[in-house]
């Protein structure tokens, strides 16, 4: 949508008028944790640490005054005096976590900490007593330091839950959703590790009592010390302990996360196309695996405020994972992204706590939804006076109250039927007007009546500026996109208007748009390779791939007209006992005249000599025509195939029928 000159870039209304409550526009923030918590947290676990190191002073004093000294008197008046920093250290722990509610992580993190710091802290100070009192700790912390990083990486990993294969036959039938989530988690050495380190923390303690008894045989150190130098070191080594094993472990907040995220800085030098300023421009789109294959390639493509793309391919082609790195990229586990996303102007990818337009929703196969009411997650759980038109959009897709009232009305919207909670997923991303709608089969768990009015919605929002992108084989869908984007192998093939895919699809000829570069090579025979899928077809794909290739290079010939960085297109339809490879150019390097010397250097190439481009497809196919019109011109090329169906065995004739 374009944007406009106010704070509030969405100024036109659908059909439903906004009335004075709904929101205009909505905005969002990205979760974040924020800055203040983690001063906050420290102070709260720092306090808690120094009660501890209080209620081991009381126990010095305890030893001293009525172990020692007899003075009974004291022993109930310490114990009172020793339950302060206790009931201090509940205040401390309750407050934290009351004034840091839904922070869990952080907080548990900044305590361990908090409570690390006041130990280093506590044990320098028995260092000034005596140097030898460090030893403990410092022995103490390079164990538990061994325990959770290098032999943490050696230790078996225990699995919460070891199944036996009868067992797996009832939970994967779907009679046990808790033994499907145990079985799913990951292994831990926990167990093994807190053995360790609690055996070296004791000991630690074990050390610091004989030393600190030796101390005292050497009228060092006086005997009521002994105790709470033995406790305190006790209690040091837990709270470093605690520290080591909340670093040693992978921060949460990267669990499911990809691997890397790159963005990449828009298009500046004279020949790259200029950016989409008002709608959604895409450069470079990469995607790949931790072992480095490809999902997307190098895709870019443009597209203008009001278009719905039909995102079409095969089962194999990355039109979820398209989407998906349109939407979230950070979201993709353990993949590696590449690109440069903007729309309207904006970076899409960037995270950030401050409030902003809702730039793009999407819609998975699979509803989200959390806990909670059908109300709150139709709305977002924002406040309900916000939420009327919310229920009216609801109701435009679903034409019926008695049903609105049933979704809103379920305390639990994981109880909703498939159909109702694609009806809500349609109705929230309607609600919340974004730029740019990514739907993921649509048509999953959705009723046709639901389709059809979400079909009818679409151009209602397009008109109003907003960019759909709809990968589904629907055909009411389908119908209404404008355009289409076609993927291969998760590379980019075209992108068209719906009525030229269509009408060519529907005579059998497949397109394949290309940057001129020789580097698109591989683009290019992936694409033909595509085109045989069968067993036994390597020679076929060999024969195509090997003419492609010098039609490609053929094209990437300089000519007084051709533009700096346009594409080049080919086109390809099976035929009975050969394929028709033909590549369509508004200025081809190629003339009749060039066509017949190039015939007659195929031919003289018999007895040796290099070869051009052109000579070497006329070489390696069955026929080859320059087709000139006034717009274009077409170098048709004809290639024999076989039907590894009738080959009796590999390398035998390759002379029989191709059914196409």
């Amino acid at each position: 949508m374009a944007p406009s000159e106010t704070s509030q870039p969405w100024t036109s209304d659908t059909l439903d008028a906004l009335s004075d409550t709904d929101p205009k526009p909505l905005t969002m923030r990205d979760r974040s944790a924020p800055l203040w918590a983690v001063g906050l947290s420290f102070l709260f676990s720092g306090g808690a640490a120094i009660c501890l190191v209080a209620a081991s002073v009381f126990i010095l004093f305890l030893q001293d005054l009525v172990a020692i000294q007899g003075q009974e008197i004291m022993a109930l008046l310490l114990a009172l005096g020793g339950a302060v920093p206790v009931l201090g250290l509940i205040v401390f722990e309750v407050g934290h976590a009351k004034a840091l509610a839904g922070y869990k992580h952080l907080r548990l993190r900044n305590a361990a900490f908090g409570q690390m710091c006041v130990a280093v802290v506590v044990m320098g100070a028995l260092g000034l007593l005596n140097p030898i009192l460090v030893a403990p700790f410092a022995v103490g912390a390079l164990l538990c330091w061994i325990v959770f990083f290098p032999l943490s990486r050696v230790l078996p990993k225990e699995r919460l839950w070891e199944f036996l294969p009868t067992e797996a036959v009832s939970f994967l039938s779907g009679r046990d959703h808790r033994a499907l989530q145990l079985a799913n988690q990951p292994g831990d050495s926990g167990s093994i590790e807190d053995t360790l380190v609690f055996a070296v923390r004791l000991l630690s303690a074990i050390t610091m009592l004989s030393l600190s008894s030796w101390l005292v045989a050497r009228e060092v150190l006086s005997l009521p010390a002994v105790a709470s130098v033995t406790v305190l070191q006790f209690w040091a080594m837990g709270s470093l302990a605690r520290y080591l094993k909340s670093v040693s472990r992978l921060d949460p907040e990267l669990l499911e996360r990809a691997g890397s995220v790159t963005i990449l800085p828009p298009p500046t030098e004279p020949g790259d196309r200029p950016l989409q300023e008002d709608g959604l421009s895409v450069r470079e789109l990469s995607v790949s695996t931790p072992a480095g294959h490809p999902l997307l390639a190098e895709v870019s493509f443009d597209l203008s405020p009001g278009d719905i793309i039909g995102v079409s391919g095969d089962e194999f082609a990355g039109k979820t994972t398209l989407l998906r790195a349109l939407s979230a990229p950070h979201d993709l586990t353990d993949l590696t992204v590449s690109g440069s996303v903007t729309l309207a102007g904006e970076n899409p990818w960037l995270r950030t706590a401050q409030d902003r337009e809702v730039h793009t929703v999407l819609v998975s196969s699979a509803p989200l939804m959390v806990p909670g009411s059908g109300a709150d997650n139709l709305a977002c759980f924002l406040p309900p006076e916000m939420a009327a038109r919310a229920r009216r959009l609801l109701k435009s897709l679903v034409h019926n109250s008695d049903t609105v009232a049933h979704i809103c009305g379920a305390r639990d919207v994981r109880t909703l039927s498939a159909t109702d909670q694609k009806a809500l997923a349609f109705a929230r991303a309607l609600f919340l007007r974004p730029r740019l709608y990514l739907l993921d089969r649509p048509e999953d768990g959705a009723s046709a009546k639901l389709l059809d009015a979400l079909a009818a919605r679409l151009e209602d929002e397009a008109r109003l500026g907003a960019i759909f992108m709809i990968a589904t084989e629907d055909r009411r869908l389908l119908e209404k996109c404008n355009k289409m984007l076609m993927l291969q192998n998760g590379r980019l093939i075209e992108l068209a208007p719906s009525d030229e895919v269509v009408a060519r699809k529907s005579t059998g000829w497949i397109r394949f748009v290309s940057e001129r570069d020789l580097d698109r090579e591989d683009a290019l025979d992936s694409w033909v390779c595509a085109q045989f899928r069968r067993d036994g077809d390597e020679g076929n794909r060999r024969a195509v791939c090997l003419v492609a290739n010098e039609m490609l290079a053929l094209a990437c010939q300089r000519h007084p007209h051709q533009d700096v960085g346009d594409s080049v297109t080919f086109e390809f339809k099976h035929f009975k006992g050969h394929c028709i490879l033909r590549i369509v150019e508004k200025h081809l390097p190629v003339s009749s005249a060039a066509l017949q010397h190039a015939r007659a250097q195929a031919v003289a190439a018999e007895s040796g000599g290099a070869l051009s481009p052109l000579a070497r497809i006329v070489k390696n196919s069955r026929s080859v025509e320059l087709i000139e019109i006034t717009d274009r011109h077409t170098l048709q090329v004809e290639i024999e195939t076989y039907d590894p169906r009738n080959e009796s065995a590999p390398g035998a004739s390759r002379h029989e029928t191709h059914p196409g």
